[in-house]
């Protein structure tokens, strides 16, 4: 496989395209159009990491009805502004991606388990480019990239036992772990091995190593 785009962005873009967008959607609009690689008509897949804010949201959608009523919502806001998979079911739509659609809710497993989903998609054939991506709330800050089954870039997943040298994400800025798979990733692509651990409570945990068809054990 190979890494075609990365970016993580945090803050408010500004005014974007998206009529209903929150401004999660707004920050992977903003993200995703900038790269040609979504233009060209290739079929894509959407692979969500969601994990606490699915209720955040849920819980202040749940207030504004009840507060004031459904009245008080707009039209389709109920999908693009207050379901967690609202931001990437848009971009999905906007963009054209007709390929699979997965929301994986794992937190803070998820963007490990929505990355496998991908390379696996990949590999199968089942989508020709595969759009990863996540999002959090408070401060605003989301992440994407964007994957493509031909390059030397291999992704090897471990559940239950951990890795010597694995990097594990900040949660507290990076609550499913994708800032850190990009940046494994980004390594992994100029040669260097890189392998990431996501652990949840209980123990579950999975690690994923990348490293490049060729490369010698580290």
């Amino acid at each position: 496989m190979r890494l075609l785009r990365s970016a993580a962005m945090q803050g408010d873009p500004g005014p974007q395209p998206l009529r209903y967008a929150s401004i999660n959607g707004r920050q992977l609009f903003a993200m995703a159009s900038a790269w040609p690689e979504l233009a060209t008509g290739r079929l894509t897949g959407t692979y969500h990491a969601v994990g606490r804010e699915r209720t955040q949201i849920m819980d202040a959608a749940f207030e504004i009805v009840t507060t004031r009523g459904f009245d008080s919502l707009r039209p389709a806001s109920m999908i693009f502004e207050h379901m967690s998979l609202g931001p990437p079911a848009q971009l999905a739509i906007t963009l054209g991606c007709r390929g699979p659609f997965f929301s994986f809710e794992a937190d803070p497993l998820s963007g490990i388990i929505a990355l496998q989903q991908a390379v696996e998609d990949l590999e199968e054939g089942r989508c020709e480019q595969a759009l990863v991506l996540s999002y959090m709330l408070e401060p605003p800050a989301a992440w994407a990239l964007l994957l493509d089954g031909e390059g030397p870039l291999r992704a090897a997943f471990r559940y239950g036992g951990g890795e010597v040298a694995a990097v594990e994400p900040a949660y507290d800025r990076d609550p499913h772990g994708l800032g850190a798979l990009i940046q494994a990733l980004e390594a992994a692509t100029t040669g260097s091995p890189a392998i990431v651990l996501a652990r949840a409570p209980g123990g579950r945990q999975v690690s994923v190593r990348f490293e490049t068809a060729g490369a010698g054990p580290t």
